[in-house]
């Protein structure tokens, strides 16, 4: 069982849950209504590179089964990833991630990793696996740092502006964008006042994620675990393929 491809792609959806907003107000202030899409976009993407913090939550639904990520990430000036804290909830079972120090750490129960790689329960010892992973989290070299600032991926040509909309409550300015493989992500901007980002609604192959808001601009607590509670990637392998049972 390969366990890193399926560790990074947790760690990516948590990233890409993460609500792009920085601390601002959005009382008063400028009216964003009247700012043209691109223009808006690109004030959105610098104002969210100084909030030095993002937390959200996001929910949504893939293959029409719910999932639920809670994530809280450390920006740089630059816009990127620097730690990460997060979870990713399906099928009621929940991993964890963590990033920081240069390493990505992960914690998942034993079916978490198994029917994420669509693999089955009965092919394994679950209870020799979960005894061995209880608590642990599985360890490996830092991906290369996201933009977690930049929900326009660099580029904000083509962003249509929709008509002043409600978000979470408050009045936003929709921001969308289309890529030539259908994905279409709508980026939510306050009406009035600095252009915090209210949330994001991605659209893609039948999965759809909205992220709102739970914070903002409040440092995310990231510690590493003990390097007792830690395991490498070649020892869960060798975990799953001494549990693995044959007929």
């Amino acid at each position: 069982m390969r366990v890193r491809r399926i560790a990074a792609v947790a760690s990516a959806t948590v990233l890409a849950a993460v609500a792009l907003s920085a601390c601002g107000s959005d009382d008063g202030g400028a009216d964003n209504t009247k700012t043209e899409a691109k223009a808006l976009a690109d004030k959105a993407v610098e104002f969210a590179k100084k909030s030095g913090s993002m937390e959200a939550v996001g929910k949504g639904t893939e293959d029409g089964k719910a999932f639920e990520v809670k994530s809280c990430v450390n920006v740089t000036p630059e816009g990127k990833s620097e730690s990460v804290k997060g979870s990713l909830t399906r099928d009621g079972r929940t991993a964890e991630v963590l990033t920081t120090g240069g390493k990505d750490y992960f914690k998942a129960s034993a079916e978490f990793y198994i029917l994420q790689a669509g693999q089955e329960t009965t092919d394994f010892d679950m209870a020799a696996l979960s005894a061995a992973l209880d608590g642990k989290w599985m360890v490996s070299d830092e991906e290369e740092p996201d933009d977690s600032a930049d929900f326009f991926e660099g580029n904000t040509d083509g962003v249509t502006k929709g008509e002043v909309t409600e978000f979470n409550g408050k009045k936003a300015v929709p921001l969308t964008k289309k890529d030539k493989d259908g994905k279409e992500k709508t980026v939510y901007v306050a009406a009035k006042g600095d252009p915090v980002v209210l949330g994001v609604l991605e659209v893609e192959d039948g999965t759809r994620t909205e992220t709102t808001i739970s914070g903002v601009g409040k440092p995310c607590d990231v510690k590493a675990p003990a390097q007792e509670q830690t395991l490498t990637e070649d020892e869960v392998d060798k975990l799953f393929d001494e549990a693995r049972q044959t007929s």
